[in-house]
């Protein structure tokens, strides 16, 4: 007897169109367990970022000057000049004063704030750090923030006193591996308000005058008032002598009208360009009948009548 050959068999086959129904199903599952978490992010609580730490640490201390509570039986005083009771600080500051409508400096610090802050600062008193730490606001509930705060240059060297030792910088110093915040805020301060971060020299009786300057200089500025005699000229010529004894000529014999008064000579950036490794040269200035002097300063630029620099905030 002859077998049956080419039956078909049915069984372990699967449909075409459930297996593409079941392919969209799970893509449109896997889509949805990506999309569903993301839409409760903005209900969801967001940790403080460092950069809005580090701002806001920078808008408290350029923009707001500070505040105080001084308490006892009899009376209770408060304000802004918090550098006369560092005891009873409640906010710092180191802005000028209050801005304001009628009352406004922007950015512009003030120097005994800055000096005050310094001398509650003590690097090797954890207190003192950690005083200026919750009264900065670094301080909170879930962590504590560590900050360096330091006023430079814009050439990126430390503000100093005129003897080089830098006037305003306090805090740690960051470690390399770590995340660190960093704000630079562009200020400008009196350069009356802080003792020794310049010189005003009278030349006007020494001639020729010599000056001997350290660089690099921030600030080197030759302002000539008046005339000794009025209706004559008067004359001014500008020499330079590096440390190996060469001479070179930064401004000849110029002669100035009484109507051509004030004049401001701004050597700043002239003088730098010969710093070496003595970081020293000596100025000559020969000059007839004229009153004037001259200002110098390794704490900030000199803008007008003011000192300009960076505030750098860190935070980590």
């Amino acid at each position: 007897m002859g077998s049956r050959i080419g039956l078909t068999n049915s069984s372990a086959q699967i449909n075409i169109d459930f297996l593409a129904g079941i392919s969209i199903f799970l893509i449109s599952f896997l889509l949805v367990v990506q999309l569903v978490p993301n839409l409760f992010i903005p209900f969801q609580g967001q940790p403080v970022t460092l950069h809005s730490v580090g701002y806001r640490t920078s808008v408290i201390l350029c923009e707001d000057p500070g505040w105080y509570n001084l308490s006892n039986a009899t009376v209770n005083i408060s304000g802004y000049n918090w550098e006369d009771y560092p005891n009873n600080v409640s906010r710092l500051g180191l802005a000028k004063n209050k801005s304001t409508e009628n009352l406004s400096t922007p950015q512009m610090l003030s120097g005994s704030k800055l000096f005050n802050l310094t001398g509650i600062y003590n690097s090797s008193d954890p207190g003192s750090y950690s005083n200026i730490q919750e009264h900065l606001g670094l301080t909170t509930s879930y962590r504590k923030y560590d900050y360096n705060i330091s006023l430079v240059r814009f050439d990126g060297i430390p503000s100093s006193y005129m003897n080089g030792t830098p006037f305003f910088q306090i805090g740690y110093s960051p470690q390399s591996n770590i995340d660190v915040e960093k704000v630079e805020r562009i200020v400008s301060f009196e350069m009356y308000d802080l003792p020794h971060d310049y010189n005003k020299t009278n030349f006007s009786r020494l001639n020729p005058a010599i000056d001997v300057v350290n660089l690099p200089i921030s600030a080197y500025r030759i302002c000539i008032e008046s005339v000794n005699f009025s209706g004559s000229p008067s004359n001014i010529s500008i020499n330079l002598t590096n440390h190996s004894g060469t001479t070179y000529q930064l401004m000849n014999t110029t002669t100035y009208l009484p109507t051509d008064m004030p004049v401001i000579l701004d050597l700043s950036d002239e003088l730098n360009k010969y710093d070496d490794l003595s970081h020293k040269v000596t100025i000559t200035i020969d000059y007839s009948n004229i009153i004037w002097y001259c200002y110098s300063s390794h704490a900030g630029d000199l803008v007008g009548d003011k000192l300009a620099a960076k505030l750098i905030i860190q935070v980590w």
